[in-house]
């Protein structure tokens, strides 16, 4: 899409730090994932990043601003820069973002701004607690889910974004506050739902012990993956269309984790926790982990799966580089950061 922050309001800013200084981790003996630089992005914890087209990305976190930032990739260095800013989107701490072919829309912890290329933001909606967003295939339809429900919303002149309002509410399919969802679009969609207590996939429902976050689907569909309680969690479609866990992979003990994503293709997935981040390569059977790192507070992988970003909890974004391939399985190994990265708690 087109650079999507030539906003009215936008400001110009510098990106704050690329030195070697910033940098979290030594990506040298841990395979070939590297560590392209580090960002110093947001006074506060990163809440949410989201790729808004193949060079740029966006980011809030969860701080006083309420600022939305857009990062742009050098063509020559091949580095982001915070280039653009948008305030008073919020009057504080912003939670998630989806960005879509016309708009991007973030929330807090009362409302949804819809902002575009005219505006910002051009319609402010009263959406309390939203969990997960996203925008439909039209990109124009915005659907959330906060802890209460599912929600969606129009405009009701599509040539004027100001004339958005929520245009259905439903409430959640099982008891309980909304932890986690995850939709799949298409010809096979599928819904799922998580509360303290429960997971509902389809039509299918299982008792949970934790409120499973950051849940995703498989390319296929056929598996759902979701944390808490400082453990990975896998399911899996049987034959006869009934969800339970994966007979292969049930669960996965990983201590403090906070934050998971899965990329497009089903290629990797990446865990990150207190101190640590893992990428594990889904195809292969394989895994690098780095220990000694700052707190991990949100993942994303780009489109291409080339591209990782990796937000923690002084702020800074980390934006590491895809392999061409991944090591031999008995190379990869786990590899401690600078002593001067020590993890944040």
């Amino acid at each position: 899409m087109m650079s999507l922050f030539a906003l009215a309001g936008a400001s110009n800013m510098s990106n704050g730090s690329n030195e070697s200084s910033s940098m979290l981790w030594n990506f040298s003996a841990a395979g070939n994932w590297s560590l392209l630089q580090t960002i110093d992005a947001h006074e506060g914890p990163v809440s949410d990043v989201a790729f808004t087209s193949a060079d740029e990305f966006v980011s809030v976190a969860d701080d006083d601003d309420g600022d939305l930032l857009l990062h742009s990739q050098n063509e020559f260095s091949g580095e982001y820069v915070v280039d653009q800013s948008l305030s008073d989107l919020h009057e504080g701490s912003t939670r998630v973002i989806a960005a879509g072919a016309n708009f991007v829309a973030t929330a807090d912890d009362a409302t949804i701004a819809i902002s575009s290329e005219a505006c910002s933001p051009c319609a402010t909606l009263d959406v309390p607690a939203v969990v997960t967003m996203w925008w439909d295939e039209s990109g124009y339809a915005l659907m959330a889910f906060n802890e209460s429900g599912a929600i969606a919303m129009m405009p009701s002149d599509p040539t004027s974004p100001s004339t958005y309002a929520v245009t259905i509410y439903m409430a959640s399919p099982i008891p309980g506050t909304i932890t986690g969802s995850a939709v799949r679009m298409g010809d096979d969609s599928i819904t799922a739902v998580a509360t303290e207590t429960q997971l509902m996939v389809g039509d299918s429902i299982l008792n949970t012990s934790c409120g499973l976050r950051s849940l995703s689907f498989s390319p296929e569909g056929d598996k759902l993956f979701g944390f808490c309680d400082d453990y990975v969690y896998y399911f899996e479609k049987g034959t006869d269309g009934e969800w339970a866990p994966d007979s292969g992979d049930a669960s996965e003990q990983i201590a403090g984790v906070s934050a998971t994503a899965l990329s497009s293709k089903g290629s990797f997935m990446a865990i990150g926790g207190s101190g640590m981040l893992m990428v594990k390569d889904m195809k292969n059977d394989r895994e690098q982990t780095i220990q000694g790192i700052n707190t991990v507070t949100t993942l994303e992988f780009s489109m291409d799966e080339k591209t990782l970003l990796v937000g923690d909890d002084t702020g800074l974004i980390s934006v590491m580089e895809n392999p061409s391939h991944m090591p031999p399985k008995e190379e990869s190994s786990t590899t401690a950061a600078p002593t001067t990265a020590a993890a944040t708690t």
